[in-house]
């Protein structure tokens, strides 16, 4: 059916970059073409998709100004998941989007939900094959440790809070945990068994050295 309204799949995502690339030797790329091979898709929904999620010369302008930090993104993530990616408003909540429109701040958004996607499609696959572990050799799969990184030690702490400490213990020690960060920890992760993440990537964290984040 052309034209659903929902979240674009992962394998979407990968047909209309196939589709794309395709045309790369050509001067403009032929909607046309593009949308008679997009089963679920109309022409503007590709193009408009391209254009603020895909396009590469956008990536590399929102990059090539700034360095998105660990905690930027994960702040990004905890603000679009609480306030249905409205980055207009999100803008007017904290400076630490001053630079960026909301246009490149959707663009953003958008990249770390493919990363969320490709995580859970990876995790099915180890939960199907009945594996514990993996080897992880994908560049792309590498790019989200952040993101599982700053989760872990949230969802520590958010333990702790609930199981363990008082809240006050954990503000003497310079932590606060607020509803917010536990839904955008539970919206990231969904039904992927956290257990089986931390597993699946402590080797890969503890073999690299990665900046300590203060939070």
């Amino acid at each position: 059916m052309k034209g659903v309204k929902q979240q674009w799949s992962l394998s979407e995502i990968k047909q209309l970059q196939k589709l794309i690339e395709q045309q790369s030797h050509n001067k403009c790329i032929d909607w046309t073409i593009v949308t008679k091979c997009m089963k679920t898709r109309t022409q503007s929904q590709c193009k408009s998709y391209y254009q603020n999620v895909l396009k590469p010369t956008l990536n590399m302008s929102i990059r090539k100004n700034h360095m998105w930090t660990k905690i930027e993104l994960f702040s990004l993530w905890t603000y679009a998941v609480n306030f249905n990616q409205d980055f207009s408003f999100i803008k007017t909540l904290t400076n630490m989007f001053d630079q960026f429109t909301p246009k490149q701040l959707y663009s953003q958004w958008n990249q770390l939900v493919i990363k969320q996607k490709y995580i859970h499609e990876k995790c099915e696959k180890i939960m199907n094959d009945n594996k514990n572990i993996i080897q992880i050799n994908d560049k792309d799969l590498k790019t989200i440790q952040f993101l599982l990184k700053c989760a872990i030690k949230r969802w520590k702490l958010i333990q702790q809070k609930f199981f363990e400490h008082s809240s006050e213990e954990l503000e003497e020690n310079g932590h606060t945990v607020d509803i917010t960060e536990i839904k955008a920890i539970e919206v990231f992760f969904c039904d992927v068994d956290i257990k089986l993440l931390i597993e699946v990537f402590t080797e890969e964290i503890n073999n690299r050295e990665l900046q300590e984040i203060q939070w």
